[in-house]
């Protein structure tokens, strides 16, 4: 039973990941096209380790393999779509293989059944101390998080039937102290997301977003890990046992406000540090400007990123070295540096 569930949580995920690299129906053809070009070029790229397979370049190939792959599942498979000739085809094919892969788990292993309030008051306590996950804190401004709820779809849980979110935040090496207390505003930010990285309530696997703000001067220390916790009251007054989240920090937004000093860089070519700014080539900006919010980076994900295609190692070598004059410039401590297939900061001395 458990292995089962296992491949069901593997084929999820790799249909998630699947859908969201071909979410292109509005950028156009010659993007795609573009896209296979630059796989068919760096066939060790980690963005196709990151797919079905190696050779999965396209859902042309992927559907029929994830087909093959529900049918080793056993039961009665949906109908196997005869042609992917568009990136809308093979987007509706991956949500009907995440509605059937969903359903299945959710018979393999039904929910939790409802609890009484005593018990879900006892739980509520248990789910208080359970940490779900490291986060940073901006130096500046607010700190941007998004939770989202995985197991809405199993549950049945719909966004109407949540009467109340509690989020807390602690220090992850005292996590015994609570450094910040506050509730989302269930109207406002429960949203559903079938467009971005979520589907909806109908097509499972996580379908509705938290979003919020964390002013970042709640917290003594920017530069240490810190806890977030939840709390999810349902609207007949119990706690949902096994909601999960996933935490993910998203970039702080660039403030407009003249009298907020945000160290970084600005647009379109400099680098703002202790309240100064400092000039930067173009190409070092947009890498710098990148990897700000990240610890690390896959090389490829950053040439996508700053020249939209695969460069040559010495292309990126050098804007990064060019880039780290700039920031030994403006006395920023900490340059980037190629690892292993990674662009990481190292702290300097």
């Amino acid at each position: 039973m458990a292995s089962e569930i296992e491949r069901i949580d593997t084929l999820l995920s790799r249909c998630h990941r699947l859908r969201n690299e071909w979410i292109t129906e509005e950028l156009g053809d010659s993007v795609v096209a573009s896209f296979v070009r630059n796989i068919a070029r760096n066939s060790a790229a980690n963005i196709v380790q990151r797919m079905i397979a190696p050779d999965d370049c396209f859902p042309r190939t992927a559907i029929p393999r994830l087909w093959n792959s529900m049918r080793s599942l056993g039961g009665a498979v949906p109908e196997e779509p005869r042609s992917v000739n568009s990136d809308a085809d093979g987007l509706r094919a991956l949500d009907t293989a995440v509605l059937w892969l969903t359903t299945k788990r959710a018979w393999l292993q039904p929910a939790t059944p409802v609890k009484s309030a005593v018990d879900s008051e006892r739980d509520s306590d248990k789910k208080r101390n359970q940490p779900f996950g490291p986060m940073y804190i901006g130096r500046h401004g607010s700190f941007r998080l998004m939770a989202v709820m995985t197991d809405l779809d199993a549950q049945m849980v719909k966004p109407d039937d949540v009467a109340d979110v509690e989020f807390t935040v602690c220090d992850e090496r005292d996590q015994d102290t609570e450094l910040f207390r506050g509730r989302l505003p269930v109207k406002e930010t429960v949203l559903s997301v079938p467009e971005t990285n979520c589907w909806n309530g109908d097509g499972g696997y996580g379908g509705y977003n938290f979003r919020w703000d964390v002013p970042a001067k709640t917290f003594p220390n920017p530069k240490i890990p810190y806890l977030l916790r939840f709390i999810v009251t349902l609207k007949s007054g119990m706690i949902s046992s096994g909601l999960a989240f996933r935490i993910r920090a998203t970039d702080p937004p660039i403030h407009t406000n003249p009298e907020v000093v945000v160290d970084g860089p600005i647009p379109p070519k400099s680098i703002q540090w202790n309240g100064r700014l400092h000039p930067i080539p173009p190409t070092p900006w947009q890498l710098a400007n990148y990897m700000w919010h990240r610890d690390k980076a896959a090389e490829t994900d950053v040439c996508l990123a700053v020249w939209n295609d695969q460069v040559k190692s010495s292309t990126l070598k050098t804007n990064i070295s060019r880039a780290n004059d700039a920031l030994r410039k403006a006395r920023v401590p900490r340059i980037l540096r190629q690892e292993n297939g990674w662009v990481i900061w190292k702290m300097l001395q």
